[in-house]
This record gives structure tokens, sequence and C-alpha cells, in this order.
């Protein structure tokens, strides 16, 4: 890249042309990788861990989980409710009252502030219109424009699922087969079905509404993060390394279809071909999303089998992966994906970010990245923290310093236990997402499909530390009745 363009350089000009910046998502410790290397003013989330303190000023996070300290399946229509009823911060209050008001990273957007953006100078969003964002998000209206875009189907169609016995369903598409609704994230609203018990249970979910019913594939989950840029007047999608993506670990969670993490290192154990079909898939979705007026980070999964890779969905939007690899990135060459990102956002005026874009190879994104995260779920019934799981860096079990960034490990072998890490006292509902693992290395063995042997022995011992117990069996913290 040509010295003006350094990372160092290009840092300290969005820190002094721009700031103050802002990151607004589910989750807390997204922002970690971003304020490495743009220092952040505002955090707006859903959860709260005890890793923030490790890397932000607590007393600038504005957290749902502080109201009532209750961890749940966060998700963006929680994250829209903080901006209103009684009880919830008023954090319009807080940008309008910035001097310099805010330029404000989103994992999506929120239609409330997109209004306020365009009544006040004091908040620039950096993200989609969350009505585009609704459109695309949708799995129906994918899986249905998928020849359109050029790309194969798993076999299926689109349709209500109760209008279809069981024995129907099986027949013509084998057992299990998959009901997908429209939308979800985490593996929500989305059926994995077995047995008419199954079927019923996705009825109940959605019921009446249209959904994805089609073949289960049993082969491995790859994801991508994306960004649609504006280049010469016309669109560009650059697509970065792919990890493998790791869905319904039986260690982490007790759902067949929750996001349970991602392995970037895992990617060079799989076959070469795949980069190419997922690169070529990506840049076709990409443009389809463009026709359609989206500029921006995106993502999509894929599911690969015998050669083939079958697109499953698009995620308008930064993703669960997008922080790891933005964080990875921030100390090996540059968090590309997210400067592309904000050079769209800030437009052709910045002459100096724009020609950040026409200068950026786009096979730079592509290099390969060591790295991966587990998430782990509260797998029983809603439960109270009673153990002390301090955030940081672990050795053969050992706690060795904190820490809340992947690249500050050095040891091999060693692991980042970050992101939500309750406290005690904390109390987490059924499903809900607690905390990761995250690693240098792979945390997958061959054929990656499952956790290797490190990965478990870490996925245990982590659970053995937050001590999660029933709300009724919970006395005072370390003592287990």
């Amino acid at each position: 890249m040509d010295l003006k363009y350094d990372m160092d350089r290009i840092a300290e000009y969005l820190a002094e042309r721009y700031s103050p910046w802002g990151w607004m998502g589910q989750r807390a410790h997204d922002a970690a990788g971003i304020n490495a290397f743009i220092p952040l003013e505002l955090i707006i989330s859903c959860d709260h861990g005890r890793e923030v303190p490790l890397f932000f000023d607590e007393k600038k996070v504005f957290s749902l989980e502080k109201l009532d300290n209750r961890r749940r399946n966060w998700s963006n229509e929680h994250l829209k409710s903080g901006f209103t009823g009684a009880g919830t911060f008023n954090i319009l209050e807080k940008v309008g009252s910035l001097p310099a008001g805010i330029n404000l990273l989103c994992y999506r957007s929120i239609k409330s502030l997109e209004k306020f953006a365009l009544s006040e100078k004091s908040l620039r969003l950096f993200a989609p219109p969350e009505s585009l964002k609704r459109k695309l998000d949708n799995k129906v209206l994918f899986y249905d424009s998928l020849e359109a875009i050029g790309l194969e189907k798993i076999p299926g169609w689109t349709g209500r699922p109760d209008r279809y016995s069981f024995d129907q369903l099986a027949g013509e598409l084998g057992k299990p087969f998959v009901v997908q609704y429209p939308y979800g994230s985490n593996g929500e609203h989305t059926f994995i079905v077995e047995e008419p018990s199954g079927l019923e249970n996705a009825r109940r979910s959605c019921p009446g509404q249209k959904a994805v019913i089609r073949q289960y594939v049993d082969g491995f989950s790859l994801n991508v993060n994306a960004v649609i840029v504006t280049l010469s007047g016309s669109p560009e999608v650059v697509v970065s390394y792919p990890s493998v993506q790791i869905t319904g670990a039986g260690e982490c969670s007790s759902s067949r279809t929750a996001y349970c993490g991602n392995d970037f290192a895992a990617v060079k154990g799989i076959d070469p071909a795949y980069l190419r079909l997922v690169k070529e898939q990506t840049v076709r979705t990409g443009k389809w999303m463009a026709a359609a007026g989206y500029r921006g980070v995106f993502g999509m999964d894929f599911m690969a089998r015998d050669g083939k890779l079958y697109p499953v969905e698009i995620n308008p939007r930064f993703q669960n992966s997008t922080s790891l690899y933005i964080a990875m990135r921030t100390g090996e060459g540059g968090p590309d994906i997210l400067l592309l990102n904000i050079a769209e956002f800030l437009g052709a005026g910045d002459k100096y970010l724009s020609g950040f874009v026409e200068n950026f190879r786009a096979e730079k994104a592509m290099r390969p990245l060591e790295g991966a995260q587990l998430v782990l779920h509260n797998k029983r019934s809603r439960t109270v923290v009673a153990g002390d799981l301090r955030p940081g860096i672990y050795r053969n079990g050992h706690f060795v310093k904190g820490a809340s960034l992947v690249t500050e490990i050095a040891e091999e072998g060693a692991m980042l236990v970050t992101c939500g890490v309750p406290a005690a006292f904390t109390t987490v509902e059924p499903g809900a997402p607690i905390c990761k693992i995250q690693s240098r290395g792979t945390l997958l063995g061959s054929g990656a499909t499952k956790l290797n042997e490190q990965a478990e022995k870490a996925v245990s011992a982590v659970y053995s530390e937050l001590l999660l117990r029933g709300e009724d069996r919970i006395e005072k913290v370390g003592v287990r009745k």
C-alpha cells in the first residue's frame, strides 16, 4: 500500500478530523478492536461484561443489561427498545449534549436514530437505513432470489409449513429437513425437523408465516465478511478471508441451530476451491444488494458439501464474526473492512479516504488469518452466576493476566475469555450467550465439524468457573446447595 495510506496515519487522520466516535451494537466487546484503532467516546450495547474496564471507560457505556443485571438472548429488537419506554437510558439526550456531536459506527441502524440524525447535525450514522436492512434480511426473499442472482439453492421451496404434513415434507425432502422463517439471528426461528413434534414446534414459532422449507445439508458451514463501496461511481464488492462457522456445538449450546463461533484458522484445512466459490458467490450477492441501494458491511453464511457451496443467508450488517476479524486485522496490517465501511459513509467529499478506497487492493482482504472464537450459551433453564470467572488470558486452565483482545495472546496454547463475562449474581436466561473463548489457532478438529480436545477442555473449565445455579439454589456467591 502507498505510504500515505499507512494504517497509523489513517487512524490518526480519523481521530483528528472526525472525533468523537462511538459504537452501537448488541455486544459492548464488539467495540474493543475498533477502539484499539480509533479511540471511542461512547458505547451503546445490550450486554455488559467484566472485560469492559480492560479496554474502555465504564462510565461511557450505556448498556441495557446494566439496568437489571439480567443476561438475555439479546437481539436487534432489544437494542431498539433502548431508545423508548420508561426506565431506559435516553441516549439521544447524551448524543445531543456532545459539543462536537458523534460519528456512530453501528452493528445496524435504528429508525429512531435515523430521524434524530436528520433533525440534528450532532449525529452521523455509519450504517444503511433500517428499512433496507430489514428487506435484505428476509431469508425467504433471498432464497426466492437465488436463481436471479445466478446461485444454486439447496433443494426446497418457500411456503407455509402449516399447509404440509410431516410425512409430505419428509417424503419430498428426506429426514431431517429444515424450516427457516424470514427473520431471526443466532439460529432463532430455524428448525432442523426430524419428527412430527419438531414440525409442530416450528409452526408454533411463527404461526401462518411463510418459510424456507428445504433439504438438510450434512456438511460444514462457512461465513464471510464483505463490504460494498463506491468506486469510480459504481459499486464494488470487497470480500474478506472466510471462516468455518461453528453451529449447534453440544459443548456450547443445547440448540442444534445456535451460533457457536467462527474459526478462521481452520480454513487452511479445507479444499482451497471453496475459497474461490465463497468469493464468487459473495460478489454476485453483493452486486444484487447494491442494485437495491445497499452500501457498507455485510456477511454471508454458506453450507459446503462434496465440492458444492450453497448460500444460506445474508446478514446486511456487522456480524458476530466481524469483531474478531477487525481485532485480528488491527494487529496484522489494519482493519480493512472497517475502514472501507467508514470511507463509504463519509462519501466522496473526503478526498483522503476516497483515495484510500481507490488504491486499496481487494486481494489484501483475502490474506489468511489465524484465530477462532467459541460462544458459550446457557444450556439450562434460568440460572444465576455463582462463580468468579475473570476475563483475560488463560493457559492450561490457569489465569495469566487480564486482557480484552485476541491479539494480546502471546503464548502458544493460551486462550482469551472475554465478551460479556458476567459478574456474580447475574441472572442468565435460557439459551443466552454467556461469554466467548478466543484463540490464535484453530479450535476445531479434523473435518472442521467438531471441537478439538483443547477447546473441549477450555469450554468445560469456563462453565466450571461460572458455577451456574438455579435461582432457587443460590444463597450467596460461591456457595453450592
